[in-house]
């Protein structure tokens, strides 16, 4: 190929750029896609501890600590729940994972609170602790 002065010169020529993108595209479908993991966040219920006992008034602790490899640990959403008195805490932890906050507003009886920490893709985790508040005498 003799080329002009000035010319520009290209490394392949349109045929082989043809060629070249039909190749890419062919051997890009050969090659499965690689699979995205997303997983759950982890958590560790600190306290209240499972059987504890309480009195009506009493500021009951709740401490969690959570994980997550996919997302920062602020962006995680954690949510409180009794089996009795139904939804009391939503809220993030800290940066660090850990979350603490006091409540007095538990009916008396035997707790079940659930906790489910989730995820901005949508997964989540749950676990729950058992514990009584008592009523006081009159």
């Amino acid at each position: 190929m003799v080329r002009k002065e000035g010319e520009k010169s290209y490394p392949f020529s349109q045929s082989n750029r043809n060629f070249v993108m039909v190749f890419v595209f062919l051997l890009s479908a050969c090659i499965p896609e690689m699979e995205q993991r997303n997983f759950p966040p982890t958590m560790q219920i600190i306290s209240p501890e499972s059987g504890a006992l309480y009195n009506a008034g009493d500021k009951v602790p709740f401490e969690v600590t959570v994980a997550d490899p996919d997302t920062l640990e602020m962006n995680l959403v954690i949510q409180l729940k009794s089996d009795i008195d139904g939804f009391f805490w939503e809220g993030a932890p800290d940066a660090k994972g850990g979350m603490i906050t006091l409540t007095d507003d538990l009916s008396a009886g035997k707790h079940v609170v659930s906790v489910t920490v989730r995820d901005e893709f949508d997964l989540y985790v749950e676990d729950s602790v058992d514990f009584q508040v008592n009523t006081l005498p009159p």
